[in-house]
């Protein structure tokens, strides 16, 4: 299931009409749901802003409550948008991508169960982190020119697939390029509800930035107000290799052909080393972007969350520990695992079977010899036994 709150109740309530069911301990939450809010930002109005890395790059409107006389002549209260203190032109840019989200996300309900005060409080709270701990201060300036990038960025892409004008000049400018090998021909559109669609957007902006700065400077295209500053530009550069870091995991639990529980604890501890490697990143020849590091730590507030959430199911760690290739071992040789808590996984791991699968305790059950008998007869044995016996070290 994935991480809407209506899973959540559906976990809590179905023991009361499924007596075998186990609530949360039987809840295996979507990880691909979980990379996607971690990564992907959604600003539409219809739908919170409910994501986390992309959040730092991506403007949303901001709207206050204003009293208006309705048709009928009573007071009515209405979201009236106010500008993000940031350049006119970026806000009317950044309006036009929200009311773009908004026309494709009109009839996605699932947007709008994650909670946008949580999401807020944890980007401000990773701000907060970054300044007390790594004496990282964001000022306005930095924030804003953070914020312009996307909505510039998926704007130019849709105005170019929009205005068949504005796509026969930008493909002539592609044409006529003899230093582009020809692989990618246009840019790419940006998809609300694909964090991935973030990175090929920003990945075919930078593949065709001379194209695109050609755009923008011919005459009657009126397209300035989509231009990024030079530091816009490096900042986009480390978005799309930070934006690599997700790939390999949306891959890999993509494909439905793969058992892939045992895979969940190590995308996390995968996931969570290569943000912490951005975030840290401290080396002035990389002069990673501050905004940057402080995205990668909110994200990794994130990764944290729904980490934690992975102890109220036990199966995770079961399945680790059952693997012929990872075992308690696997567990071991990770510093984050004290013997404190390597002794509880084990713990864990002997309870869930005796409370799942021993079944010589129940009256007529066979015997573990007569069950070691049996799978010797067949093919292929998965049996109890192979689980009782196996060696967890």
């Amino acid at each position: 299931m994935d991480n809407a709150s209506n899973c959540n109740k559906t976990a809590e309530v179905l023991p009361n009409m499924i007596s075998t069911f186990a609530g949360e301990e039987a809840h295996v939450r979507c990880f691909s749901h979980i990379l996607h809010l971690i990564a992907q930002v959604n600003v539409s109005t219809t739908s919170p802003a409910n994501s986390m890395f992309m959040s730092f790059f991506f403007r949303k409107r901001k709207s206050s409550k204003k009293v208006k006389k309705n048709a009928d002549g009573l007071d009515e209260l209405i979201d009236v948008d106010e500008p993000d203190n940031g350049d006119e032109e970026d806000d009317a840019v950044a309006l036009k991508e929200i009311e773009a989200d908004d026309a494709q996300l009109a009839d996605d309900d699932g947007y709008v169960t994650h909670g946008k005060a949580v999401v807020y409080s944890m980007h401000e709270e990773a701000i907060r982190y970054m300044e007390a701990e790594k004496a990282i201060s964001l000022d306005k300036k930095e924030i804003n020119e953070a914020l312009g990038i996307m909505p510039k960025v998926a704007g130019l892409a849709r105005h170019i697939h929009d205005s068949g004008d504005l796509k026969e000049r930008f493909d002539n400018l592609v044409s006529g390029d003899s230093t582009l090998d020809g692989s990618k021909r246009t840019l790419d559109r940006r998809v609300p509800t694909c964090w991935n669609s973030d990175h090929a957007c920003l990945q075919a902006h930078q593949y065709f930035r001379t194209q695109v700065e050609q755009m923008i400077g011919l005459t009657g295209t009126k397209l300035r107000a989509y231009a990024l500053s030079e530091r816009q530009w490096k900042i986009s550069d480390d978005l799309v290799d930070a934006l690599r870091i997700f790939e390999e995991p949306t891959r890999l639990f993509s494909n439905a052909s793969v058992p892939l529980i045992v895979n969940v604890i190590p995308a996390f501890d995968d996931l969570r080393l290569s943000l912490e490697g951005i975030r840290d990143d401290d080396d002035e020849e990389n002069n990673i972007s501050p905004v940057m590091r402080v995205a990668a730590h909110a994200a990794l507030m994130m990764v944290d969350k729904y980490e934690t959430m992975s102890w109220e199911c036990p199966i995770y760690y079961v399945a680790i520990v059952m693997c012929p290739d990872r075992k308690m071992q696997w567990l071991k040789n990770r510093p984050a695992y004290d013997w404190r808590t390597l002794k509880y996984i084990k713990d864990l791991v002997i309870k869930y079977f005796e409370d799942k699968y021993q079944t010589s305790a129940l009256p007529g059950a066979p015997t573990e010899e007569e069950l070691r008998s049996h799978s010797q007869q067949v093919c292929n044995p998965v049996t109890v036994v192979a689980l009782g016996t196996h060696n967890m070290s």
